[in-house]
């Protein structure tokens, strides 16, 4: 389901702002006879990127919602590297040129999707400060982030 969740997020976010707005996906685990899901991914209207569980068959629907919900968060923060750009709280709390294990990112690359509940660096991340810069999570909301890159 990772993947298709991935996929689905992938496509939604290469759409133009004219196209439709929802992606839907389906995943049938080939290893377990008579469990699958489908589902969405969409924008909605407050500028957040959403899903929604459409079918939900051999699994409970709580423990199902909870994946696609961690799953969805995972395909947004596509992990980053040396190079990438991660949006911070402003100011955020560093030793030195790093960010320490725990501090929340919201979005990572020069133009990013930012989630309103961010995301928990797992470990110290080596960095450099580059701006700080004005974004929205969801619509009617500004926040002022701090960028730093990668080393």
């Amino acid at each position: 389901m990772r993947i298709k969740i991935k996929n689905a997020v992938d496509k939604l976010l290469a759409l133009s702002d004219t196209a439709k707005k929802s992606i839907e996906f389906s995943h049938n685990n080939p290893h377990l006879k008579g469990k699958s899901v489908k589902g969405k991914v969409f924008l909605a209207d407050d500028n957040t990127v959403q899903i929604a569980l459409t079918k939900i068959v051999g699994y409970s629907p709580q423990y199902a919602n909870r994946s696609a919900s961690l799953l969805l968060k995972d395909a947004l923060f596509q992990g980053f590297g040396v190079g990438s750009i991660l949006w911070t709280e402003e100011d955020p709390r560093t030793i030195g040129d790093v960010l320490p294990e725990g501090t929340q990112y919201f979005g990572v690359g020069s133009a990013p999707r930012l989630d309103c509940g961010g995301w928990s660096l797992s470990d110290d991340v080596p960095v450099e400060f580059l701006r700080t810069e004005d974004g929205a999570c969801k619509a009617g909301s500004r926040v002022t982030y701090s960028l730093f890159k990668v080393r």
